[in-house]
């Protein structure tokens, strides 16, 4: 599984594919990369063919001084990157922020969506909560730039929301699409594929499987 870099534009995009059949795009989190679906990536059985970039700001990827790290710059990426590999179509999977992303790539560039399946992920704060959301974003960037990048994810790992989503939030996303389903995984936090990726394993075969039975997009998402 070695990296092969794309160039994007105002990127180079890091990426690796492995396995050979059905594409499965793999979207990690924030501070994460591409290696972290690895140990999944080895429990899953033959017939997939999985599809792992480093995001904008994330892995080996690079970015261009003054380029964006927006949602709308990482769902071109992934455009580009599945004309790149003649992929019409891709099934998704993204962890927290790659979850934001995947919903982001499946409401704005629907018809190259296969299935969505989040972990951990939000679907996105009512207006009245956004304002003390930037608020906080500020605060978190000032400890990046006062502290490094090394003690904010010690930090950042350490924060209550990696015991575990409110169930409810998953409820309520896979209530909004259609064959939308949500899934607890016991026993687990926030990365449930990192902390039990057996079972989290057999929730993805599963979804894969019912996804390409019904042949329709559809979406889940696991909380622990």
């Amino acid at each position: 599984m070695s990296l092969v870099i794309l160039d994007v534009g105002d990127a180079s995009l890091s990426y690796f594919v492995a396995g050979n059949g059905r594409p499965v795009t793999l979207l990690h989190g924030f501070t994460q990369s591409g290696r972290s679906w690895r140990e999944l990536i080895a429990r899953m059985p033959e017939g997939w063919e999985w599809i792992v970039p480093d995001l904008r700001g994330h892995g080996e990827t690079q970015i261009w001084k003054g380029s964006s790290c927006s949602m709308d710059a990482c769902t071109e990426d992934m455009i580009k990157l599945w004309d790149a590999l003649e992929v019409e179509k891709s099934h998704l999977v993204g962890y927290s922020m790659g979850g934001r992303l995947a919903l982001h790539i499946a409401t704005h560039r629907p018809e190259r969506v296969l299935s969505v399946l989040t972990i951990g992920a939000h679907a996105g704060l009512d207006e009245d909560a956004r304002q003390g959301r930037r608020q906080g974003d500020e605060v978190l960037a000032s400890r990046i730039e006062r502290d490094g990048l090394e003690a904010f994810v010690d930090y950042w790992s350490s924060l209550p929301l990696f015991a575990g989503l409110d169930v409810a939030s998953a409820r309520r996303l896979a209530a909004t699409v259609r064959n939308g389903r949500f899934e607890i995984v016991s026993r687990a936090g926030h990365a449930v594929h990192q902390e039990r990726p057996e079972a989290f394993s057999r929730v993805l075969g599963f979804h894969l499987a019912a996804a390409t039975a019904v042949g329709v997009s559809s979406s889940s998402s696991t909380s622990d």
